[in-house]
């Protein structure tokens, strides 16, 4: 696996989601404030699309139209940093 000179802003958000749990998107968005992401979560949406696109599985929850939570369901396919691994052939 080839190594990233800089850190993709979705692999930020991969971290602040590791821990599994259900995150309401006002929490992403407030862990982000006063950081340099913070002016791009406008495209959280965006981010979570890569996350898939890189092979992630994202549950979400929604009321209606409004969407309550999302969660990252296997996190073990990532590394600490929120980089994709490769599936093992086991699997």
């Amino acid at each position: 696996m080839g190594k990233h000179a800089k850190t993709r802003q979705y692999e930020r958000v991969v971290e602040f989601m590791m821990t599994g749990q259900p995150v309401q998107p006002e929490e992403i968005v407030q862990h982000f404030k006063n950081t340099d992401l913070e002016s791009t979560m406008y495209r959280l949406p965006a981010y979570l699309s890569d996350i898939r696109q890189n092979g992630g599985i994202i549950r979400v929850r929604k009321n209606g139209k409004k969407i309550d939570t999302y969660q990252l369901i296997n996190i073990e396919c990532f590394d600490r940093k929120g980089r994709w691994i490769e599936a093992s052939a086991t699997g």
